[in-house]
C-alpha cells in the first residue's frame, strides 16, 4: 500500500490543500520540506490521524471546529487498484469514500471504521510508529540502549525489527514486578503475605468449624484429590517431556541416516589419500605444458633445417658494401648534376643579352665606354639620397606654400563676418543684483512643495488617528489622547485571576463529568448485581438476626415469663399463635439471609463496597457542588471589579485579555499623534520661510526692472520669471563676449599664416641652391626640373641591377661547371674501384647502376644476419622447450607419487574419488553442526538418544504418546474437577458467624492471591516469552539480517566501518563493528554517533524484511539525519533511495541543505521534493 495523495481538506493551518505524491521510474522517496511553522509535523499527524483515526483530543483543531477536521488520501493498493477515503473527526463513523477528481466525499458510502488499518495489517499506530516509523527520538534511545546492553545479539535484532528503544528495561520492570508480587523464599511479596494470610484465616475458620469430623472428612477427600490431581499432572509432564524427546529423535533420524550412510561411503574411500581440490587442473595444465613443448620443439627444429638451407645461397659484394658511402653520397648528387648540365647553356644565352642591354642603357645617360667599364659611371649611392631628399623637399614646400595661401584667404573672410555679427548683437542689461536676491530664495519651490506634502501627510495621519480612536474610544480624540489609563500590569493581574478562576471552574466541571459517569457506572454495577439474583451484605445479616432476637424476646415473655401485658403492649397486642409464627419467619429469614452470605461472599463484599462508594460519590458530588457555587461567586465579584477598573474607558464589553491589546493600541495611538502635531509645527515653520522668501524675491524683482509677484502667482513662478530675465540677460553678455574672442583670436592666427609664407619662400630659395649642385653630379644642367632628375635616376638604377645581374650570372656558369666536372670525376672513381663497367655510359646513369648494386648488396646481407638470428632463435627455442617438458614431467611425477599410482593415466580415476571423499567429510561435518544445533548436545549424545530407533517405530511411539498424554489431560481436568469439589465443601463447612466470616474473610484473600497469582503469572509468562520470542528471532534473522545491516552500516559510515560480526562473550552472543583493517570494536567503544548509525542500520534491514514478508507499507522519517555530517547523511540518503525501490518512503524535514545536498546529487532524479 501507498500514498498517491494527500487531501489536508480541513486539518491544522491547512485548508483545502492537495499534496500529489507520485511514484518515480522505480523510486517512491518523496521529501516534504518545510521551515518551522509551515506545516511539517501537521502533515505527519495527518497521515497517522487518516490510518488510524483523529486522536478525541487533538491540536489540530485551532483553526477549524472539531467536528470540521477532514483529512483524506488516495491509496495505490498492491493490486494495481487506486482507493480514496477522507476520515473525520468523530466518536464513530469517521471514514467515508471520496471522488478522487474533485476531493469531495461521499457521505452517503460510510466505509468500514478499520479499512485504513487493514490495508497496514491490522496494526495500530503505536505498532506501526514502532515497525515503520524512524524518527531522531528513536533513534537515540535505540542507540543507548544498544550501549545499556554492551550489543547484545538476540535484544539488539529484535528492539530494531520491532523498533522498541528500551527491550531491556521492559524485561528488567517485569522482572521487577515479577519479585515484587512473590519470591519462593520471601515473606514481603504482596503474594506471599497473602498466602499467609489466607493460612491464617484458614486456621480461624478450622478453629470455628464446630464438626470436626465433617471438617476432617472433607479435609482428607481435598487432600486425596490434590494428591491425586498432582500425581497425574506430574504424570502428564512427564509423558508430554517423552513425547518432545521422540519429536526430537524423529527430527534427528533423517540426519543421522544420512551420517550413517555418509561415514561408510566415506570408510570405503579410506584408502584414497586427500588431494588438493586443484589437483585435477593441475596435471590437465601439466599435460598441457607436456604436449605444447613437444609441439614447439617438434616445429623449432623444422625451422631451423630451413634455415640453414637459406643462409648457404645468399652471395654478399663486399666491395660494394665498402663505399657504400661514397655511392649514397654520387646517388643523391645525381639531380644537382643533371640540373648544372642542364643550365650551362642558358646561363651562356641569358649572360650575351644581358651585355646588349647595358650598352643601351650608357647610351641613354650619354656615355660611349665599354660593359666592363660601365660600373665607374654610376654615382655615389649618397648622391641618390640627396637628389631623392631634394625632389621630397621641393614637392613639401611647393604644398605648403599653397595651403597657407588658401588659409590666409580663408581667416581674412572670417574675420570680416564675425566683426559684421559683433555690431548686430544687442548690448546686456545689468542683472547683478537680482542674481545675487535669486540666489538667496533658490529653494521657494522645494518650500511650497514642502508645504503640500505636509497638507497631505497632516490630512492623512488625522484621519487615521481619528478612525483609529474611534474603534478604541466614544469621546473625541483629544480626551483619549490625554486619558489616564489603567496600568498593564495591573490588566495582567486581572488577566492571570480570570485564567486561574476559569481553570478552577474546568477543573470542577471535568469533575462533574467524571463523577457523573463514575456514578452512573456503579448503579449500573448495582443493577448487573441485582439481576443476577438476590445479593446479602452482613448487614442485612446482622439485622435479621435482630428481628429474630426481638421476635424470641416478645415470645418469651409471653409464654415463659408470663408477662403476657408487656409483651402485648410492645408487639401490638398480638395474638399468642401469631407471636409463634413471627418468630419462625423471623428464624427462617435470618437463617436464610446467612446461608446466602456464606454462599455469595464476593457478591455481598462487591455489593457492600459498590454502595459505600456510591455514597462517597454523592458526598464528593454534593462537595463539587458547593465549590461550583463558591466559584461562581468568587466569578462574580471578580466581574464587579473589572467592570469597575474599565469604567473610565467606557468599555465595559473589554474583557482581560483585550485590554493588554487596548492599551498597546492605545499608546501607539498617543505616540503617532504625537507624530501629528510635530508634523502641524513644521508646516507652521514652511509658512513663515515661504513668506520671507517671497519679501526678498518681490525687492530683487523691482531691482530688475521687473514687476513684482501678485497674490495670485506663486512665489516659485516669481522665482522662475526672475530667473529667465537673469539667464536671458546672461545670454546676450556671453554672445557678445564670445564673439570678440573669436575676432581676436582670428587676428592672431592670420598674422602667424602671414609668418609661416614667409618662412616657406626662404626656405625655397635655398632649395634651388642645392638643386644646382645636385644636378651636375647626375650629368643634368642646373636647369633640370625634379621630373628629369627621377628619370636619370631610375636609368643609373636600371643600369646598376644590370650589372648586379650579370656578375651573378658569371659566377652561377663557373659554380655549374665545377658540378659537372666534379661528379663525373668521383663516378669514374667509384666505378675503378668496385669493378663496375663505365666505358661510353653517362655518369648519372653510372650512378644510378651503382646505387641499386649497393641496396641489392645490403639486401643480401641484411638476410644473411637475419637468417642467423633465426637459427640462434630457434636453437633457444629447442633448448626451452626441452625444460619446459622436462618440468612438465616431474610435475605429473610428483602427482602420481601423491595419488600413490603407478602411470599418469590412472590420476582421473583417483582424483574423482578423492574429491568425492572431500565432500563426504564436508557433510559429515555440516550434519554434525546441525545436530548440535538442533539439539543443544554433542552428537554422541543424540545417537545414544536416538539408538536403534527407525521413523516407523518412532512414529507408532509419538502416536501412542499423543493417546496417552489426550487420556492423561482428561483425567487430570477430572482431579481438577474433582479437587474443586472437595475443596467446595471444605471451604463449605461452617460453623456460625466466625466461620462465615472467616470463610468471607478466606474467599476475598483468595480472590486477592488470585488476582496477584495472574499478575505474577502474566510478569513472569510475559518476560519468559519475550526472551524466548528474542531468542527465536534471533536464530530465524540473525544471519541475513546481520548481512544487510552490515552493508547498509559500512555505507552510512564511509567506510569507517567495513561490517559487523558476532562473538561471544561470558557466554552472551554481542555485536562487533569491523574495521577496514580487520579490528573490531564493541558497542561500548564506538562514539554516540555511530552508534546512532548502527541502530539505524539494524532499523532499515529489519524494515526490508518486514516489507518482504508483509509487503509495502509506507515508511516515515521525521528529520532523522539532523545530527549526521553532510556526507553521511548522503549516504543515507542513497540507502533510504533503495529502499524506496520497494516501498514509499515519507521524508519529513524542515532542514533546508539536506534538500539542497539531495538535489545536488546524483539522487536529484530519484527523489520528489513538496516544498510547504
Amino acid at each position: 500500500m501507498k500514498f498517491a495523495r494527500l487531501y489536508l481538506k480541513a486539518f491544522g493551518p491547512f485548508r483545502d490543500r492537495v499534496i500529489e505524491l507520485p511514484a518515480g521510474a522505480g523510486n517512491d522517496f518523496h521529501v516534504i520540506f518545510g521551515p518551522n511553522e509551515a506545516g511539517k509535523s501537521t502533515i505527519l499527524r495527518a497521515v497517522t490521524g487518516f490510518l488510524f483515526g483523529i486522536p478525541e483530543r487533538t491540536g489540530d483543531a485551532f483553526l477549524h471546529d472539531y467536528n470540521a477536521l477532514r483529512v483524506g488520501a488516495t491509496l495505490l493498493l498492491p493490486d494495481g487498484s487506486r482507493s480514496s477515503a477522507m476520515r473525520r473527526k468523530a466518536r464513530k463513523v469517521t471514514l467515508f469514500a471520496v471522488d478522487e477528481t474533485t476531493g469531495i466525499e461521499i457521505t452517503e458510502r460510510p466505509l468500514p471504521e478499520g479499512a485504513a488499518s487493514d490495508l497496514v495489517g491490522g496494526l495500530d499506530l503505536g505498532l506501526y510508529q514502532n515497525l515503520f516509523g524512524l524518527d531522531l527520538n528513536g533513534l537515540v534511545a535505540g542507540s543507548e540502549e544498544l550501549l545499556r546492553g554492551e550489543g547484545e545479539v538476540g535484544r539488539s535484532l529484535f528492539q530494531a525489527a520491532a523498533g522498541l528503544a528500551s527491550l531491556r528495561t521492559v524485561i528488567a520492570d517485569l522482572d521487577e514486578e515479577a519479585a515484587a508480587i512473590f519470591k519462593a523464599r520471601g515473606s514481603t511479596g504482596r503474594l506471599n503475605r497473602a498466602l499467609s494470610e489466607f493460612d491464617e484465616q484458614r486456621r480461624v475458620l478450622k478453629d470455628a468449624t464446630v464438626r470436626t469430623y465433617v471438617w476432617e472428612t472433607a479435609e482428607r477427600e481435598h487432600r486425596q484429590a490434590e494428591l491425586k490431581h498432582l500425581q497425574l499432572r506430574e504424570a502428564l509432564k512427564d509423558k508430554r517431556s517423552e513425547q518432545q524427546r521422540l519429536q526430537r529423535i524423529r527430527a534427528n533420524l533423517p540426519l543421522l541416516a544420512e551420517r550413517a550412510a555418509k561415514q561408510e561411503e566415506a570408510g570405503r574411500l579410506a584408502h584414497i589419500p586427500l588431494l588438493l581440490s586443484e589437483a585435477p587442473q593441475l596435471r590437465a595444465a601439466a599435460q598441457e605444458r607436456l604436449r605444447s613443448a613437444e609441439d614447439v620443439k617438434q616445429a623449432a627444429e623444422a625451422r631451423l633445417a630451413q634455415l640453414k638451407a637459406a643462409a648457404a645461397g645468399l652471395i654478399v659484394r663486399e666491395g660494394v658494401l665498402e663505399h657504400a658511402s661514397s655511392i649514397e653520397q654520387v646517388f643523391h648528387a645525381i639531380d644537382g648534376y643533371r640540373a648544372a648540365r642542364d643550365s650551362l647553356p642558358r646561363l651562356v644565352r641569358q649572360r650575351t643579352d644581358l651585355s646588349e642591354t647595358i650598352r643601351k642603357l650608357l647610351a641613354e645617360v650619354g656615355s660611349q665606354c665599354d660593359v666592363a667599364q660601365a660600373s665607374g659611371l654610376l654615382p655615389p649611392e649618397t648622391l641618390f639620397a640627396r637628389v631623392q631628399f631634394l625632389i621630397d623637399e621641393h614637392g613639401r614646400l611647393t604644398d605648403r606654400d599653397e595651403q597657407l595661401d588658401v588659409q590666409i584667404r580663408a581667416k581674412e573672410a572670417a574675420i570680416e563676418r564675425l566683426t559684421d555679427r559683433l555690431a548686430s548683437l544687442p548690448e546686456s542689461a545689468r542683472v547683478d543684483e537680482l542674481e545675487t536676491s535669486l540666489a538667496s530664495v533658490a529653494n521657494v519651490a522645494d518650500l511650497e512643495a514642502r508645504r503640500r506634502k505636509l497638507d497631505q501627510d497632516i490630512a492623512d495621519q488625522d484621519g487615521r488617528l481619528q478612525r483609529e480612536a474611534a474603534s478604541l474610544w466614544t469621546g473625541p480624540l483629544a480626551e483619549l489622547v490625554v486619558l489616564t489609563v489603567p496600568l498593564v500590569e495591573v490588566a495582567g493581574a486581572f488577566e492571570n485571576e480570570f485564567a486561574a478562576l476559569a481553570q478552577e471552574e474546568r477543573v470542577v466541571a471535568e469533575k462533574e463529568v467524571t463523577l457523573t459517569r463514575d456514578l452512573d457506572d456503579r448503579r449500573r454495577e448495582l443493577k448487573v448485581l441485582a439481576a443476577t439474583g438476590e445479593v446479602v451484605t452482613q448487614a442485612e445479616v446482622v439485622a435479621s438476626r435482630a428481628e429474630r432476637d426481638r421476635k424470641w424476646t416478645d415470645l418469651r415473655r409471653t409464654h415463659i415469663d408470663g408477662d403476657s401485658q408487656s409483651a402485648s403492649k410492645e408487639a401490638g397486642n398480638p395474638p399468642p399463635r401469631a407471636l409463634a409464627s413471627a418468630f419462625e419467619a423471623a428464624i427462617r429469614e435470618a437463617d436464610r439471609l446467612a446461608d446466602l452470605l456464606r454462599a455469595d461472599t464476593e457478591r455481598a463484599t462487591t455489593l457492600e463496597a459498590t454502595r459505600q462508594r456510591i455514597a462517597d460519590m454523592q458526598a464528593e458530588m454534593q462537595r463539587n457542588e458547593e465549590q461550583r457555587e463558591r466559584l461562581a461567586g468568587k466569578r462574580r465579584d471578580l466581574q464587579h471589579r473589572w467592570e469597575a477598573f474599565v469604567a473610565p474607558l467606557r468599555r465595559s464589553d473589554l474583557p482581560p485579555a483585550a485590554l493588554r491589546e487596548w492599551l498597546s493600541r492605545r499608546q501607539r495611538l498617543v505616540e503617532r499623534h504625537g507624530d501629528l502635531e510635530s508634523l502641524r509645527a513644521e508646516r507652521g515653520a514652511v509658512d513663515t520661510d515661504i513668506a520671507r522668501a517671497r519679501n526678498l524675491l518681490d525687492t530683487a524683482l523691482l531691482a530688475g526692472g521687473l514687476a513684482v509677484s501678485t497674490p495670485d502667482e506663486s512665489a516659485a513662478g516669481a522665482f522662475a520669471r526672475a530667473q529667465q530675465a537673469v539667464n536671458a540677460a546672461r545670454k546676450a553678455r556671453a554672445d557678445r563676449d564670445s564673439v570678440s574672442e573669436q575676432i581676436q583670436a582670428g587676428t592672431v592666427e592670420l598674422r602667424d599664416l602671414q609668418k609661416q609664407q614667409q618662412q616657406t619662400a626662404g626656405r625655397l630659395a635655398e632649395w634651388k641652391l642645392k638643386w644646382g649642385v645636385a644636378a651636375e653630379g647626375l650629368r643634368l644642367t642646373t636647369e633640370a626640373v625634379p621630373a628629369e632628375a627621377k628619370t636619370r635616376l631610375d636609368q643609373f638604377s636600371r643600369l646598376s641591377t644590370a650589372l648586379v645581374e650579370l656578375n651573378n650570372l658569371l659566377a652561377d656558369s663557373s659554380e655549374h661547371e665545377s658540378v659537372v666536372t666534379g661528379f663525373e670525376a668521383k663516378v669514374a672513381d667509384i666505378a675503378r674501384a668496385v669493378a663496375e663497367p663505365a666505358e661510353g655510359q653517362s655518369p648519372d646513369n653510372v650512378a644510378e647502376r651503382l646505387y641499386g648494386a649497393l641496396a641489392d648488396t645490403r639486401g643480401a646481407d641484411s638476410r644473411r644476419h637475419q637468417v642467423a638470428n633465426d637459427i640462434e632463435r630457434e636453437t633457444r627455442t629447442t633448448s626451452e622447450a626441452d625444460v619446459v617438458a622436462s618440468q612438465a614431467r616431474n610435475a605429473l611425477n610428483e602427482l602420481v607419487r601423491q595419488a600413490g599410482c603407478q602411470t599418469t593415466e590412472q590420476l582421473p580415476d583417483i582424483e574423482g574419488k578423492a574429491a568425492r571423499k572431500q565432500g563426504l567429510q564436508q557433510r559429515l561435518h555440516e550434519i554434525d553442526e546441525q545436530l548440535v544445533q538442533q539439539n543443544a548436545r554433542p552428537v554422541d549424545a543424540v545417537l545414544q538418544e536416538a539408538g536403534h530407533l527407525t521413523l516407523d517405530s518412532v512414529a507408532r511411539q509419538i502416536a501412542d504418546t499423543g493417546t496417552e498424554i489426550e487420556d492423561l489431560e482428561r483425567q487430570v481436568e477430572a482431579a481438577q474437577e474433582a479437587l474443586f469439589s472437595a475443596k467446595q465443601r471444605l471451604d463449605a463447612i461452617d460453623g456460625g458467624t466466625a466461620a462465615a466470616e472467616a470463610q468471607q474473610a478466606t474467599q476475598s484473600i483468595a480472590a486477592r492471591i488470585a488476582k496477584e497469582a495472574r499478575t505474577y503469572a502474566r510478569a513472569r509468562l510475559a518476560s519468559a516469552m519475550l526472551n524466548r520470542v528474542v531468542q527465536l528471532y534471533r536464530e530465524q534473522h540473525q544471519g541475513p539480517l546481520l548481512e544487510r545491516a552490515a552493508e547498509v552500516f559500512a555505507r552510512i559510515t564511509l567506510g569507517s566501518f567495513s561490517g559487523l560480526t558476532v562473538d561471544y562473550e561470558d557466554d552472551r552472543q554481542v555485536l562487533l563493528g569491523i574495521r577496514p583493517d580487520a579490528a573490531r570494536v564493541p558497542v561500548t567503544g564506538m562514539s554516540q554517533g555511530t552508534r546512532d548509525q548502527l541502530f539505524l542500520s539494524l532499523r532499515l534491514a529489519a524494515i526490508e524484511q518486514h516489507i518482504e514478508g508483509r509487503g509495502p507499507f509506507p515508511v516515515i522519517v521525521d528529520d532523522l539525519l539532523v545530527q549526521f555530517d553532510d556526507d553521511r547523511a548522503l549516504a543515507t540518503l542513497e540507502v533510504l533511495s533503495e529502499l524506496s525501490t520497494k516501498t514509499q518512503v515519507l521524508f519529513f524535514t524542515h532542514h533546508k541543505h539536506l534538500v539542497e545536498l539531495a538535489e545536488a546529487s546524483k539522487l536529484s532524479a530519484a527523489i520528489s521534493v513538496q516544498r510547504l
